[in-house]
C-alpha cells in the first residue's frame, strides 16, 4: 500500500486549510484511494477507494483529490508505477501462482 500526503489548496475554506489529504494505491483491494480529513475531524470529508477495484484508473483517483490538494507534477507517474508494480505476477501476497 502506498500513501502520498498532499498539501491543501490555499483557496480552500479555512477549515480545510489544515486538512490531511492522502492518495495512494491499495494492493490488496486493487484500488486507488483518496482520503480528505477536515481539520482534525474524526470523520473523513471524502474517503473513496474502500471497495475492491473501486478506482482502477489513476486519472479518476486524481480527479477526486484535485479540488482539495496541490498535486505535484510527478504524482501521476508515481501512482501508475505503484499500481503496475503491484500487479506483476507473484507480487501480491494472495496471487495465484
Amino acid at each position: 500500500m502506498s500513501r502520498h500526503e498532499l498539501d491543501p489548496r490555499p483557496d480552500l475554506p479555512e477549515a480545510f486549510r489544515r486538512a490531511t489529504i492522502a492518495i495512494g494505491w491499495d494492493g490488496p483491494l486493487q484500488t486507488f484511494y483518496v482520503i480528505v480529513n477536515e481539520d482534525e475531524a474524526d470523520d473523513a470529508a471524502i474517503w473513496v477507494g474502500t471497495a475492491t477495484r473501486e478506482i482502477t484508473n489513476v486519472d479518476a483517483a486524481l480527479a477526486h483529490v484535485e479540488p482539495w490538494a496541490i498535486v505535484p507534477a510527478s504524482l501521476r507517474a508515481e501512482l501508475v508505477d505503484e499500481q503496475q508494480s503491484d500487479q506483476r505476477p507473484g507480487r501480491h501476497p494472495f496471487a495465484i501462482m
